[in-house]
């Protein structure tokens, strides 16, 4: 009874769910007991110490003396009282209604995830669930949060340190992934990070995790990064990604990487996902806009606006269209009127590119 009391007393700091009451002056044992191993792993000894404020930075901390470990996590929640407590304070943290918070608390959306299936993504009903306590804090850990205000992040810092494999604990926490959406998009304003080179569908759905029992859904937002992780850890995609969202770049600088597989490392990260697909006529025109020289007849280009991933891709990169006019432009760019072998590869590589096949402008010096 003294435990239940002195917990009891504590309604208001705390949120006692009416589920774990068997009346008005007794919690239920076992929830007692869920309550007393949840603070013991988040070391707080005496109920009266209870602060949510705390409880979330003990969790989030990484570099303490015993950082708590993903199963530990796991059960953090068992206790009602801490879950309903935690998240209500996640509600209030990420409130809409401060501005000095980046992150910000998602309403519910309807998604597409099959032909003739919607479904609405439930980012907060009565109360954040558990599930989202637990991946929000795995994923929060991972971006480096120590507290829920997140002031200090910045998409570009992200990109830099991220992995594949933080990825994919990052986006199962469905507030965490809607919020890194609206930070794509709002980078992608003049003067952002990408500034306006972008096309993000309408539509775009950063949800990612699964809707169904064993059914994974992707969106918009996974590949998107996937591609941007790898762009960022090569120098060479790092480059012309600099140079395609920069206000301006040196004439033929895109155009002039002397090994291939760049071209083949950028056609596989650009026709991942829809962001990066609609975005493609936007970057065709880029290189073309960066050819500086007379054997390309701008004028005949048309830049096909509505193509799939098939057209760009291909089976295996190499024989998309992308790749093929990637090496189209290398080879013009590279043209030696003196060298007639450069003239008949610049040749060789336009007819094989849909695009550029009849385009190049030159004839063979003898």
């Amino acid at each position: 009874y003294t435990i239940s009391n002195n917990v009891l007393a504590l309604e208001g700091t705390i949120h006692i769910p009416d589920d774990v009451k068997v009346n008005e002056q007794l919690v239920e044992s076992k929830e007692l007991e869920h309550l007393v191993h949840s603070l013991s792993l988040v070391k707080v000894e005496n109920l009266s110490d209870i602060n949510v404020l705390t409880l979330f930075k003990n969790v989030l901390d990484t570099n303490g003396d015993h950082p708590l470990k993903d199963e530990q996590i796991d059960t953090l929640f068992e206790s009602r009282i801490i879950e309903v407590t935690s998240s209500n304070y996640v509600k209030e943290a990420f409130s809409v209604e401060k501005e000095e918070t980046i992150f910000k608390l998602p309403q519910n959306v309807e998604v597409k995830v099959e032909e003739n299936k919607v479904i609405t993504i439930d980012y907060v009903h009565s109360d954040i669930d558990k599930k989202e306590l637990i991946n929000l804090i795995k994923s929060s850990r991972k971006l480096g949060f120590t507290d829920f205000e997140v002031v200090p992040f910045t998409l570009s810092e992200f990109l830099n340190e991220a992995t594949m494999e933080d990825l994919q604990v990052i986006l199962l926490s469905k507030i965490n992934s809607y919020n890194l959406g609206i930070q794509i998009q709002e980078q992608n304003e003049p003067e952002g990070l990408f500034n306006e080179f972008l096309a993000i569908p309408d539509d775009f759905v950063p949800f990612y995790g699964e809707y169904d029992t064993g059914k994974e859904f992707k969106s918009d937002l996974y590949p998107f990064l996937e591609s941007m992780i790898k762009i960022y850890d090569n120098p060479n995609l790092k480059n012309i990604l600099d140079s395609l969202t920069g206000d301006s770049s040196q004439s033929n600088s895109l155009l002039t990487y002397d090994n291939d597989e760049v071209y083949e490392q950028l056609a596989e990260a650009m026709t991942n996902g829809r962001i990066l697909l609609n975005t493609i006529p936007k970057l065709a025109e880029k290189f073309v806009a960066n050819y500086s020289g007379t054997y390309l007849t701008k004028g005949s280009i048309q830049i096909p606006q509505d193509k799939d991933v098939t057209y760009w891709r291909g089976e295996n990169v190499i024989d998309g269209e992308l790749y093929k006019f990637f090496i189209a432009m290398n080879r013009i760019a590279k043209i030696d009127i003196a060298q007639p072998q450069s003239i008949l590869d610049a040749k060789n590589a336009a007819e094989q590119s849909d695009v550029l096949k009849n385009a190049i402008s030159v004839s063979y010096p003898f």
